[in-house]
């Protein structure tokens, strides 16, 4: 009842406020207010604006905070409301956000990052989600080369929104994209040459980067956030993965699941994390150092598999 009393509060204040904002102006406004969604996209965003004068970015979810465990609060109603674009991956990852965002934004003042992207549909093993828009995975930041197609689209966002700065952030953009580029040829030349590289997931966190770098992705722990696996599903992940000799199990520093652990003893395989950068920290360079990261940890346990 208390949600469908916010979902009220939050609508009227949206119909009534928002509409002077779909009007925004660039040039008779002293400052440019743009809010983001979560980190990732604060990120891609930041590095987009650069040192432009008279923006501010700033992100809705705190930096620790995960989208998927995320709930509107009241005050975040004036942020929303106060800010001139908003700027969000899409898909329904925001799904405590876009309702109330789609009664009062338009696309020239809401911009869903992951719009034009080639997606993932559904789930690799035939398993239809059954959370975010029901259609697509919606972790599209996690591959540098879907990342790089999110800057693109942010920054011909802005550019519509402040012409007079186009050039910078078609600028910014290119710099940005050209980090991602070359991370993403690192993956592809330092993953191509092995001979195993099927793994197991915490949850399809990162199916985009694996599609994108030549990683197989055997199956998951969790299909659904929240969702806790049954006994029958474990046992046959077990047997799935003693039948197809992997030994490696990916969770994530998000979690507290002692599953994986318990998977991997039952398996014979090892457990290692990797970041999907939906929580962090709020420096330009997190997302690019925490992926990097992530294709060393990569590289070096699938070369040991592929030695066995």
């Amino acid at each position: 009842m208390a949600r469908f009393h916010l979902k009220i509060l939050c609508s009227l204040l949206v119909l009534c406020l928002f509409h002077a904002g779909n009007n925004i102006s660039v040039a008779k406004a002293a400052r440019l207010n743009i809010l983001t969604s979560f980190l990732p996209i604060y990120i891609f965003t930041k590095n987009v604006v650069g040192s432009r004068a008279g923006v501010d970015v700033t992100c809705l979810l705190p930096p620790e905070v995960d989208p998927h465990d995320y709930h509107m609060r009241p005050s975040d109603m004036k942020k929303i409301v106060s800010a001139d674009l908003i700027i969000i991956n899409g898909l329904g990852i925001e799904d405590f956000l876009v309702e109330i965002l789609a009664e009062g934004r338009t696309k020239d003042t809401l911009l869903e990052s992951s719009m034009g992207l080639p997606l993932i549909r559904g789930d690799n093993n035939g398993n239809e989600h059954h959370h975010y828009d029901d259609e697509y995975n919606p972790h599209t930041w996690v591959s540098p080369k879907m990342a790089a197609l999110q800057v693109k689209n942010i920054a011909e966002f802005l550019s519509k929104a402040d012409p007079e700065g186009r050039g910078e952030y078609l600028e910014n953009a290119k710099k940005q994209i050209k980090v991602f580029e070359i991370l993403q040829n690192e993956f592809l030349q330092n993953i191509k040459p092995l001979s195993s590289k099927k793994i197991v997931t915490f949850h399809r966190a990162f199916d985009y980067l694996a599609r994108d770098t030549g990683i197989e992705i055997l199956d998951v722990i969790y299909r659904s956030p929240g969702e806790e696996p049954s006994a029958g599903q474990l046992s046959s992940l077990i047997k799935l993965m003693k039948k197809n000799d992997v030994r490696l199990i990916f969770t994530e520093p998000q979690s507290t699941s002692k599953l994986p652990a318990i998977i991997a003893k039952e398996a014979g395989a090892e457990v290692f994390k990797l970041d999907p950068v939906s929580t962090g920290e709020f420096r330009e360079e997190y997302y690019i150092e925490a992926m990097r990261k992530n294709m060393t940890i990569l590289v070096e346990v699938l070369r040991k598999q592929s030695l066995r």
